[in-house]
């Protein structure tokens, strides 16, 4: 997705945000701001202390403090890494930018603290720029009291605040992105449906089709509760209370319409499908799912059944992967073969057992492969094949694991 196309705002409400400031500053006392990709302020609240505060408010000092602000954005977007850094004024700040898919989306300014005296020197300054106190009597008598009251830190605690803050936004970004992926792929959907035409006669027969295969074409819903739950229990273990209580409220609010109805798609959208599923599914695993794809152009305006392509990978595919937990690589090879779609499925090197169409029709022999085969999606792909194409199609899986499909060009439904 190109970069900045999103903002932090479409992913995350700015209530939510507020809330992760405000609770953050309670836990830690550190002063928290929350920008955009361009430096604008998203929230209200900033806990500036008194000090900041003074010096802010005169014009020359208040273009350090931006200026400290803006190089520590910058570099620490540029290295996609926290930063912790010493401003004009002599007080320890930290600057962390919040990712997804090397998309920038904002960034979380926090700190104004000082360090424990071993730890202070160890801090580089982010500026040429140093204030001077003694100009200015009144800021040198409230750094002083600041610096006389408040609480030093070493670096080992102010790192373990930081990790948790970072951890914590990034990983509600990623969820709200998650969500805004769904929903961007149920309005593909109703797209889609909206465009068919169809007779009276055909929408009954899809309607009944759709009661069988709705668990099995769908997006489920444990693939994006699955990611919310591995991140709660990392919260757990790592006793971040306020980490886990935010993303037991944010998944709270989360809902999902599963009805489908099967139609015709071009091959084009079809593997649209197929990349933002792959895209989803990477973003809650440690492994990476790739597709190595090899289609020949003229077959991407060929239209085949909706979703046959995801289900196929979803179910039949992704099971055997998911034990491994290994990086694995997709390959999709479609051409036109005597006006005959040709698609090949294979992801090496989890081979899939021999089965003929005779056998796929026997659910029984099917049930007798121990392979994390779904047995109701082939059932139900077979049923949907028959039903746009009699029985002029071919569905098979070869000796060496691939699943062949060869479809008619032209379509004629039952």
């Amino acid at each position: 997705m190109t970069a900045h196309l999103l903002h932090l705002t479409d992913l995350v409400p700015k209530e939510l945000l507020e809330d992760i400031a405000n609770k953050f500053y309670k836990a830690t006392k550190l002063s928290t701001l929350i920008t955009d990709y361009q430096g604008r302020p998203i929230i209200s609240l900033a806990y500036f202390i008194p000090l900041c505060k003074k010096i802010r408010a005169i014009p020359e000092l208040c273009q350090n403090c931006m200026r400290s602000d803006a190089y520590a954005g910058l570099e620490s977007s540029i290295n996609k890494t926290p930063l912790i850094y010493k401003c004009h004024s002599g007080l320890i700040d930290v600057s962390i930018p919040i990712f997804i898919n090397n998309n920038y989306l904002g960034l979380i300014l926090t700190g104004q603290i000082l360090l424990v005296d071993e730890d202070m020197n160890k801090i580089e300054n982010i500026s040429k720029e140093t204030l001077d106190y003694s100009l200015y009597p009144e800021l040198l008598q409230e750094f002083n009291e600041f610096s006389k009251n408040y609480r030093k830190l070493s670096l080992d605690e102010l790192q373990a605040y930081v990790n948790l803050l970072s951890l914590t936004a990034n990983y509600v970004a990623e969820l709200g992105y998650k969500i805004l992926m769904q929903e961007r792929l149920k309005e593909q959907e109703i797209q889609v449906l909206e465009a068919q035409k169809t007779s009276a006669e055909a929408r009954a027969n899809s309607a009944q089709l759709a009661l069988k295969m709705s668990e099995e074409t769908h997006l489920k819903p444990e693939f994006l509760f699955d990611s919310f739950n591995s991140i709660y229990q990392q919260a757990i273990l790592e006793d971040a209370k306020t980490t886990a209580e935010l993303i037991y409220s944010f998944t709270s609010l989360i809902k999902k319409n599963l009805k489908h109805e099967p139609s015709l798609i071009t091959l084009e959208k079809e593997l649209e499908y197929v990349e933002n599923y792959i895209l989803i599914k990477n973003l809650s695993k440690l492994y990476k799912f790739e597709i190595d794809s090899h289609i020949e152009p003229e077959c991407l305006h060929f239209k085949l059944p909706e979703m046959i392509l995801q289900s196929l990978i979803e179910n039949v595919m992704m099971p055997s992967i998911e034990d491994i937990e290994n990086d694995c690589s997709l390959t999709v090879s479609i051409a036109k073969q005597n006006k005959m779609l040709h698609i090949e499925l294979i992801n090496e090197p989890y081979l899939l057992p021999t089965l003929t169409l005779t056998e796929i029709n026997n659910i029984e022999t099917c049930a007798e492969l121990d392979l994390n085969l779904s047995q109701l999606t082939i059932k139900n792909i077979t049923d949907l094949l028959k039903r746009y194409y009699h029985d002029n199609f071919v569905f098979f899986i070869d000796t060496a694991g691939k699943i062949i499909l060869k479809l008619p060009i032209d379509i004629v439904t039952a």
